[in-house]
């Protein structure tokens, strides 16, 4: 007869056997543990871990919305396009929170690639930077113009707005995967 985790005899969980086997491949228990506390050489998921990861996926979330709306534009189906934009504008402003957030509680991290790929880094991030703080103004007056029906106006700066949005979703997506999964 096979051990189980729950004792029927004592009535009690045996927490040391549901330990038993899992392991992450860095030695570190596994979510399940009930230890509260990680080992030394365990990455921490607190919140200057965590951020980088919901950005990246905020941008990427962005970058799909912007895609779909972008579609539903081109087919004249204005109402969904509009439900795309605002949904990709609540996404970008909660990313600009958690962007916020991230850069108050957590250290500066150092980008770990050298070669080539550094002068491509730096390009992508201060590009990213500068775009991002210029797409701002850009999004909420296209934003503004179109929930206001000004369809000539929202339409002249949303060829620019849309171009400059996109860029700074993906270049964000890319400059994550360089500084946090690729380098790291």
């Amino acid at each position: 007869m096979s051990e189980t985790l729950f004792d029927a005899t004592t009535a009690a969980f045996d927490p040391d056997h549901a330990r038993e086997g899992f392991d992450n491949g860095q030695g570190c228990p596994a979510p399940c543990d009930l230890n509260l506390t990680a080992p030394d050489d365990c990455p921490v998921m607190d919140l200057p871990n965590l951020l980088p990861h919901v950005n990246a996926t905020l941008n990427a979330t962005a970058m799909i919305l912007l895609l779909y709306a972008r579609v539903m534009i081109a087919q004249k189906r204005i109402e969904r396009h509009k439900r795309a934009m605002l949904a990709a504008l609540v996404v970008s402003g909660l990313f600009l929170v958690t962007y916020i957030t991230y850069h108050y509680v957590a250290p500066i991290f150092v980008f770990r690639g050298y070669g080539w790929i550094r002068p491509v880094y730096y390009f992508l991030l201060i590009s990213h930077v500068i775009l991002a703080a210029l797409a701002i103004p850009m999004i909420l007056i296209t934003a503004w113009l179109g929930l206001h029906r000004r369809d000539d106006r929202h339409r002249a700066i949303a060829r620019w707005t849309w171009p400059v949005w996109m860029y700074v979703s993906v270049t964000g997506v890319v400059v994550y995967l360089l500084l946090y999964q690729i380098y790291r």
